[in-house]
């Protein structure tokens, strides 16, 4: 091949990976996604609510929602920055898409079950995500579901939403096991080291010392968030939890004892 077509070849592939990612990836800041009640009317009257039509991934200013699929429910933890309330929003779905918002986010909104709404729609169809905002911390463990035994494969994906967090994104393989149903765990973390062999992975969560065994006990009353993570088990809203070492959780337990 001559330096003439190697040249046309190599232009080609270029443009079809920018069409690609002009096609599929979508980045608009937050605000210009909210329309008023008649354009969203008109949306809805005019096109065939389903479910099938769905999200790949969202993010907000570069992090990641969960996507509950099964209820429909996309969650933001909010980080205290300049664009908190007005992200940029990228976003890759099943098809192509256009979303629209149908609320700015304020201080009002934040924790405020159901208020916002974030709607994806093509010609044809439409459907309509609830859109959580939160000030919690977001850890989501997700296993497959043919997963048997006391100690389940899981991997951990933390959003760290604290000012000062050091990593606001903490991603880890792991193990899980339920002490009590729903209402507390214990996970290790663990990484693959050379020759595909399991170990310990001692990272800092919080900012507490590295550690790799924590444990995730359910709270109903909520004084003071350092510590409390709301808790995703593969995409699904469980609660909130407080997170310590396992070993803090012992001297906790054997302290009330006495």
């Amino acid at each position: 091949m001559n330096k003439k077509w190697l040249l046309i070849t190599i232009l080609g592939f270029t443009g079809i990976i920018v069409t690609v990612l002009l096609v599929f990836n979508n980045n608009e800041v937050y605000d210009k996604l909210v329309v008023d009640t008649n354009e969203w009317n008109n949306i809805i009257n005019t096109r065939t609510n389903n479910s099938l039509l769905s999200l790949d991934n969202i993010k907000f200013n570069d992090y990641s929602l969960v996507i509950d699929k099964k209820n429909s429910i996309l969650y933001y933890s909010v980080v205290d920055s300049s664009k908190k309330y007005n992200p940029v929003v990228n976003y890759i779905a099943n098809s192509k898409v256009k979303i629209v918002i149908n609320q700015k986010i304020d201080d009002n909104v934040t924790e405020k079950d159901g208020i916002l709404k974030v709607m994806i729609y093509d010609k044809n169809s439409y459907h309509i995500y609830d859109l959580m905002v939160t000030n919690y911390p977001i850890l989501n463990i997700k296993y497959m579901e043919n997963n048997t035994g006391k100690r389940i494969d899981v991997e951990l994906n933390l959003f760290d939403n604290h000012v000062d967090a050091i990593n606001r994104v903490i991603k880890s393989d792991g193990k899980f096991m339920i002490v009590k149903e729903n209402e507390e765990y214990i996970f290790s973390l663990t990484k693959e080291s050379l020759g595909n062999n399991q170990r310990d992975n001692n990272i800092s969560i919080f900012g507490m010392n590295k550690h790799d065994q924590y444990t995730l006990k359910r709270i109903d009353n909520v004084s003071n968030k350092d510590r409390y993570v709301k808790l995703f088990i593969n995409d699904e809203y469980v609660g909130i939890y407080t997170l310590n070492h396992r070993g803090e959780r012992r001297i906790n337990r054997n302290d009330g004892n006495k």
